[in-house]
């Protein structure tokens, strides 16, 4: 039965047994396999697994998918040991019954009794032909130099790390002869778990157990490591080995300069095969070699990921300069055409205006509710020409406010008079409360006058036979001093999703809310940004039929200072909800 292990940063290792059927990979749920990796796609990848193989395939997925280091176009067969790359996360195959490695700790920090280590410089020397003297089972074998070149000429080949490691375990289970052979690749939390393995006749596979002090030599100083029972360096063997039975090893190290990717390990039993120092040189050699192969693919694996994870950036990039110029564009285009749309309807209004005081002084009295019906048109045109020009300046980064100290509470009173009468045209009662005087405020007065129209607007048009209350108060926290206008109301108020949509432009609760009450869906999201530019902000607090309270929030004036002009585009705070 085969199996997938799954290698991730972000989250714990593990494995997925290998059924016949199809393996989707991805970060949405919909996946069958998903995985919190941030550069996968929603589905990634798909492994399909068949009576007589394996394959994988790419499901257009923006960073790719790689096997071995090579991007996977379309099905790609797969061997054991094969490495799937999709984003941060590496699938590998291999055998459910896999080789367990268990570091037997009781050796202590000193050499394991018996074994043989090997410094750096030894492993250098030429692979010497020919058998140490006393070691059966090296009649007949091939040259050393001979099969150091075969597999060498291998590695050219475009093999993977599967394939690579399974030749070089059959190579030295034909030259050495040894009961188990098995390739170890060192994992992200410093363990080792088996790549390849093989084992001879009438051995089964099991638990590998290695000592502690021959981990560290072997993988951690880089050294290799020989174990000889009978020899005089094996008078007292490890006791690991002797449980196993084991009266032979050899154990070299996969490495490239300081990096160890894993190791080489050989062992036999029942003193039928005993190794000598050629063949630790040997294995040393062809470890070498596959180290470096190895150790090219991966860095054309991760080069190959850079590059698509760079294409990623530069094509989001692109596209974002491409919004921003479209939005641009768009801003100034509407500037632009509101310019001369507004231009005319001045025209018509006045003149609209014109005629209703001249039919009153000629006593027309049947024209004037046409007229008023030709002004009342007019003007909510004119308002939404105005949102829309206000709207465009400010992504357009072209609407200046000049932010000066101003009595906060006689701007309130002045809005209260003017805006009584249409708070209070539903049947709404309407108090404003001065409380205590807020002192000064650093804004625009106009465009914070602008502001609190609509805020109270919007109260009267969504509350019927309601209450309708405009307070001020100071606050502080550790950003600094503000003033703070509360406008609160007893209507239709708004659900948590309703409120998400709120400040985005042209969006209303619902689509009933606009054609009930009417409105462009610009109003708030104008008074919001207005109020970002100014160092303020409006945040809004709601209930269904419970009514919605909105806080404008603008920073003191500490100190009398000279009105500052402020020209620019505002970020956008995300939604409330």
């Amino acid at each position: 039965m085969l199996q997938l292990e799954i290698r991730s940063p972000l989250e714990p290792p593990r494995t997925v047994r290998l059924e016949t059927g199809v393996y989707t990979f991805g970060r949405s749920s919909a996946a069958l396999i998903p995985l919190k990796d941030p550069l996968l796609s929603r589905l990634h990848a798909r492994v399909r697994v068949e009576e007589d193989r394996v394959l994988v395939e790419d499901m257009e997925s923006r960073n790719g998918t790689y096997v071995n280091g090579r991007k996977v176009g379309g099905a790609v067969a797969l061997t054991r040991g094969d490495r799937i790359t999709i984003g941060n996360t590496v699938l590998v195959l291999g055998d459910e019954a896999s080789t367990r490695v268990v570091v037997d700790e009781s050796a202590g920090p000193t050499p394991v009794e018996g074994m043989t280590l090997f410094p750096s410089d030894a492993l250098l020397r030429a692979v010497r032909p020919g058998a140490t003297e006393g070691a059966p089972g090296r009649a007949g074998r091939e040259e050393p130099f001979e099969v150091l070149y075969e597999v060498t000429r291998e590695l050219l080949h475009d093999r993977s790390e599967g394939e690579l490691f399974r030749l070089i375990v059959d190579r030295l289970f034909e030259i050495l002869g040894p009961d188990r052979a098995v390739v170890l690749l060192k994992d992200p939390d410093g363990g080792f778990q088996e790549a390849v393995s093989r084992f001879g006749d009438g051995i089964p596979p099991g638990d590998l157990v290695l000592s502690r002090t021959v981990l560290d030599a072997v993988a951690g100083e880089r050294r290799a490591a020989l174990f000889v029972a009978g020899s005089p360096a094996a008078d007292v063997p490890s006791v690991s080995l002797v449980i196993q039975g084991i009266t032979s090893c050899l154990a070299a190290p996969l490495c490239v300069g300081d990096e160890v990717l894993g190791l080489v390990y050989l062992d036999a039993r029942l003193g039928h095969r005993q190794f000598g120092e050629p063949d630790v040189r040997l294995v040393t050699a062809l470890a070498n070699a596959a180290a470096v192969r190895i150790r090219s693919a991966r860095l054309a694996e991760a080069a190959a990921l850079r590059e698509a994870a760079e294409r990623e950036r530069e094509v989001a990039q692109t596209a974002r300069r491409a919004a921003e110029e479209a939005s641009r564009v768009k801003s100034l285009f509407l500037a632009s055409m509101s310019h001369e749309l507004r231009t005319p309807l001045n025209a018509i209004l006045g003149y609209a205006e014109m005629l209703t005081e001249e039919a009153t002084e000629r006593g027309l009295g049947d024209l004037l509710p046409d007229l008023q019906k030709i002004q009342g048109a007019g003007r909510h045109l004119l308002e939404l020409i105005n949102d829309i020009l206000d709207l465009s300046k400010i992504e357009a980064g072209k609407l200046d406010l000049v932010r000066e100290p101003f009595d906060v509470q006689a701007l309130l009173s002045d809005v209260a008079q003017t805006m009584r009468p249409a708070v209070e045209r539903n049947g709404n009662a309407f108090a404003y409360r001065p409380g205590e005087p807020p002192g000064m405020v650093l804004a625009d007065v106009t465009r914070t006058r602008q502001v609190l129209y609509n805020l109270l607007s919007n109260a009267g048009k969504f509350t019927e036979n309601g209450r309708v209350t405009l307070e001020c108060s100071r606050a502080s926290d550790d950003s600094g001093e503000w003033v703070v206008v509360r406008v609160a109301d007893t209507g239709i108020g708004m659900t948590p999703e309703q409120q998400s949509r709120l400040f985005q432009p042209f969006s209303q609760a619902d689509a009933g809310t606009a054609r009930k009450y009417g409105g462009t869906g610009l109003g708030l999201v104008i008074s919001r940004r207005l109020c970002q530019m100014m160092g303020g902000d409006i945040t809004v607090e709601s209930e269904p039929t419970a009514g919605s309270t909105f806080f404008l929030k603008l920073p003191a004036a500490v100190e009398p200072s000279v009105g500052e002009t402020i020209t620019g585009a505002v970020p956008v705070l995300p939604p409330q909800g």
